[in-house]
């Protein structure tokens, strides 16, 4: 069932903080989970689109040997507002290294991550939009959220969401998230999460990696992608605030079939539904983390 819910679910966003790990360090630690025992769960790289050449010279360093199975990479870019000139660069990209296999590695960005705060900010994206890669749009999960997200939908553009960062004013309130989550699922609107979901459930953990962090509550992954899915079923918003909020692993039941949450009960196709058509990824500068925290918990199988 665990693995229903986060099948290629971790967008592997090393670069970015708290971690914010060299490029050369981000990419040798990506092939390595290309090739572990929990290859599975792993997404796609993500990288800013200036970057991009920067991240074509370390993947190639690590393929010296020609193509390996784990050698095509799939990769989201971060667009930096400059709608024309980043596609160009995208469009670019996909034509050197898509079919690139002869040279030892080779990658497709096939999505792409923006910011537009406002209707008019989504329309000038639209306007770049390319049917061959999904474009997730960050939007603020404000008195403006619901007008946005319309019009995300309106024009076929998925949305994303911001869920934390390395201060406690960066998080959202519970309540914020489960409205966003309501308005995807009443749209039949697709979304990634990103910020602050190392760990599954929510609780307080420190903001950063540096010995004298601060401590703030984050959001769990197993709480906005079983939210996701209480949305999708129907949940309002309390409710979904509600599951928001858990703490308690014990409150979450899983079996081979099924997972139960108070009242609300997923089968695994339910939550492969989910997964494919709404909740499609979260983003997380650990890949490692999640799936240690999993395992700490019992309810990933250890080594496996």
């Amino acid at each position: 069932m665990i693995r229903s819910l986060l099948a290629g679910a971790i967008d592997y966003a090393g670069l970015f903080p708290p971690a914010a790990l060299p490029m050369r360090e981000a990419v040798a630690n990506y092939r390595a989970y290309r090739q572990g025992v929990d290859a599975w769960a792993l997404g796609r790289f993500v990288v800013p689109v200036a970057r991009l050449p920067e991240l074509a010279s370390a993947a190639l360093a690590e393929y010296p040997e020609g193509p390996t199975p784990d050698a095509h990479w799939r990769v989201s870019a971060l667009v930096s507002g400059n709608g024309a000139a980043d596609l160009d660069a995208i469009h670019a990209f996909n034509e050197r290294y898509t079919a690139a296999a002869t040279q030892g590695w080779s990658a497709a960005i096939d999505t792409v991550e923006a910011r537009g705060a406002t209707t008019a900010e989504v329309e000038a994206l639209a306007a770049h939009r390319d049917a061959t890669i999904e474009m997730f749009v960050e939007v603020a999960p404000d008195d403006s959220m619901p007008a946005v997200l319309a019009s995300l939908s309106a024009h076929r553009l998925a949305a994303k969401i911001r869920t934390g960062g390395v201060s406690e004013e960066q998080f959202p309130s519970s309540m914020q998230v489960a409205r966003f989550l309501a308005e995807c699922a009443r749209l039949s609107l697709p979304f990634k999460a990103t910020a602050g979901l190392h760990h599954p459930l929510r609780a307080s953990y420190r903001l950063t990696y540096e010995p004298e962090s601060a401590h703030g509550t984050m959001f769990g992954f197993l709480n906005i992608l079983l939210a996701a899915a209480a949305a999708r079923a129907g949940g309002d918003v309390i409710e979904l605030a509600q599951l928001l909020d858990e703490r308690s692993a014990s409150a979450l039941n899983f079996d081979g079939n099924a997972m139960r949450w108070r009242d609300f009960r997923f089968t695994a196709n339910e939550i492969e539904a989910v997964r494919s058509r709404i909740a499609l990824s979260f983003g997380s500068c650990s890949f490692e983390e999640p799936l240690a925290e999993l395992r700490a918990l019992r309810l990933l199988e250890a080594g496996a």
